[in-house]
């Protein structure tokens, strides 16, 4: 006894010790698999239902599991209750191929027995229903084929459905959903060939064999009218054989190995293999949207499944999240659409393109086709307040690690990849602001920019977005708010030379001249050469367009003693370029005839250089 409770303890240990990880890097498939273990192993039927259930969240519809966790409520020892809502709940909202084989193989062989406990039974395990005909009896199978035949394994449910036309009434049911039945010889035979009709039209896998089955099956009922159903059927059943063989094509390369193990998605490293499978998939999916059955009426349901398995294999990919969404707004399902790009974000909490690249401008959408006092943007806040709280997380991080970390190699690494998530952090507030204005006016936008200036991972993108769109959108005093904008920021990024350079080229764009000058002369001494260089170009490219020689040569002097190695003539010639035509260098210097000759591969660099040097000591 002691003994046992040790292992218990062990074990319990475990479990929670796989929870706390999942907790922290919850799209790990391995832990996942690894949790499931654990519960299955401890044969608490509890624990395994609390491991499935947790899975099935964090990886919805995902059908090997779900048909792990169907097998578990089988097994009358685990005690694992499953009403016929939650059942029925999963089978509809599978696309899974495998999971409708199962259901329907088991409904063949459970429900033909008559469970004498009813408490400890299959079927009771998975609850009961009421009477219903044979008819809607075989409604499941129906279903299943009619919805999931994008995939060319859906053969099996074929003949599966006509084997369960073909056996008459049940005695009992399972899933509660085949209960006692009696039904006409008649409506039998007529519910088979409706049942092969439709089979023999899909590019299912085999197809020769259920069209050889009803060809069989209609001259065993009446040979004289069999030629003619044969004919009428027989162009759909041609039309499907060369899809069916255009589908394994697509389809070669899209799942992975199947296997005893629960199949999850993995997180993409964006290697060569990711790129290849996402090109796959994408290509799969176009062609599906090509509607290559030529049938009109089910098109939109055969897309929508093809989305659907999509996103529950590729679960990760932002992109393909976006490709459903694209497609369902295109053809007018703005609800479709909506649900994809709430379970995108979901999956993908930190996904720019399903967040404010989508969802958000989604829900603005629909409010912008309101009458102008009927609008509310209220509800679209909470996408980009949501999106920069998980944005912001992952920066503190990063951050953490990028000071704890004592390897120099890491740390470093984590400090480059800190200045890429500060530019998107910096955006996403970029885009609440203009979201704000655009929709709600100046002063919300004013305010969601004070909110970004007092965060401390914001960089100067903001303080530039802001002071631009003062300039434009700001008919009154645009241009003062701009400048006061601008300056703001110097406070902060006064000794950020991109900043300045921001700063410098707005006040040229806008023809103030004399405050450009003012800007320049304060903040030029106090950058170092080589950071002060993009400055000194911006300031000295405007003055050689617009101001007088005087002017021009004493910034050229100033210039040679900053940076006395730049060649005479190179300097020179940038005073005479123009759209990006730069004669003396093209014309004088041989460029033009150097890159044609690089063009006609026969470029020599020895003869480049040579050019080169020559303008040097000019």
């Amino acid at each position: 006894m002691v003994g046992s409770d040790r292992r218990r303890d062990v074990a319990d240990r475990e479990f929670d010790g796989l929870k706390a990880r999942l907790k922290a890097c919850p799209k790990d498939p391995v832990t996942w698999k690894l949790l499931v273990a654990a519960a299955e192993s401890s044969g608490d039927g509890d624990r395994i239902r609390q491991a499935y259930d947790a899975l099935l969240r964090q990886y919805p519809n995902t059908g090997s599991a779900q048909i792990a966790l169907l097998n578990h409520t089988l097994n009358p020892c685990l005690s694992i209750a499953m009403d016929t809502e939650e059942v029925l709940g999963i089978l509809r909202g599978s696309p899974s191929v495998d999971l409708w084989s199962f259901y329907l193989n088991v409904l063949q062989v459970v429900g033909t027995e008559v469970p004498s406990q009813p408490n400890t039974t299959k079927a009771a395990a998975l609850g009961k229903g009421d009477a219903r005909t044979h008819e809607s009896k075989c409604r499941p199978y129906h279903e299943s084929l009619r919805t999931r035949h994008t995939h060319v394994r859906c053969g099996t449910l074929g003949m599966i459905l006509t084997v369960a036309l073909q056996s008459g009434p049940n005695t009992s049911s399972f899933f509660a959903v085949l209960p006692k039945t009696t039904s006409g010889t008649v409506q039998k035979i007529q519910a088979i060939r409706e049942a092969q009709a439709e089979a023999v039209k899909i590019p299912l896998d085999n197809l020769e064999q259920l069209w050889a089955e009803l060809k069989c099956y209609e001259n065993f009922l009446d040979s004289a009218s069999a030629q003619k159903i044969i004919d009428n059927l027989f162009p759909a059943h041609k039309r499907a054989l060369v899809v069916r063989d255009e589908l394994r094509r697509h389809v070669q390369g899209l799942a992975k190995a199947k296997g005893s193990q629960i199949s999850l998605p993995d997180v993409p490293t964006f290697s060569i293999e990711d790129r290849q499978l996402v090109g796959r998939w994408k290509s799969y999916l176009k062609w599906e949207e090509g509607n290559p059955m030529l049938d009109q009426k089910i098109l939109v349901a055969r897309v929508a499944h093809a989305y659907r398995k999509a996103v529950i294999e590729m679960r990760y990919y932002p992109e393909i999240w976006f490709m459903a969404y694209t497609w369902c707004d295109s053809v007018g399902n703005i609800a479709g659409a909506r649900v994809f790009l709430q379970s995108g974000v979901e999956a993908n909490p930190e996904s720019f393109a399903l967040n404010y690249a989508a969802y958000a401008e989604l829900l603005e959408k629909v409010e912008c086709q309101k009458d102008v006092n009927k609008r509310d943007f209220a509800g679209v806040t909470p996408v980009y307040e949501s999106f920069i709280a998980v944005l912001r997380k992952n920066l503190v991080r990063v951050t953490e690690l990028s000071v704890t970390t004592s390897l120099p190699g890491l740390n470093t690494r984590y400090k480059q990849e800190l200045v890429g998530l500060k530019l998107q952090y910096a955006n996403a507030w970029i885009q609440y602001m203009r979201f704000s204005r655009r929709s709600q006016g100046r002063m919300s936008g004013l305010v969601v920019f004070v909110k970004a200036c007092e965060d401390e991972f914001v960089g100067w993108d903001v303080y530039e977005a802001a002071a631009l769109l003062e300039y434009r959108t700001n008919v009154e005093d645009g241009g003062r708010v701009a400048i006061q904008t601008f300056e703001a920021g110097m406070e902060a990024f006064g000794g950020d030379a991109s900043y300045v350079l921001s700063y410098l080229s707005f006040l040229l764009r806008i023809n103030l001249q004399e405050n450009a000058r003012e800007l320049f002369e304060r903040v030029i001494a106090t950058f170092s050469p080589e950071e002060a260089k993009p400055i000194w170009d911006c300031w000295s490219e405007s003055l050689y367009e617009y101001d007088n020689l005087e002017s021009v040569l004493q910034t050229e002097s100033r210039i040679a003693e900053i940076y006395p190695n730049d060649p005479p003539l190179k300097r020179f010639g940038r005073r005479h370029v123009y759209r990006g035509t730069d004669p003396i260098a093209d014309h004088d210097l041989g460029f033009t005839h150097v890159k044609a000759q690089a063009a006609n591969s026969v470029y020599r660099p020895s003869e480049h250089k040579r050019l080169r040097l020559a303008g040097s000591d000019e």
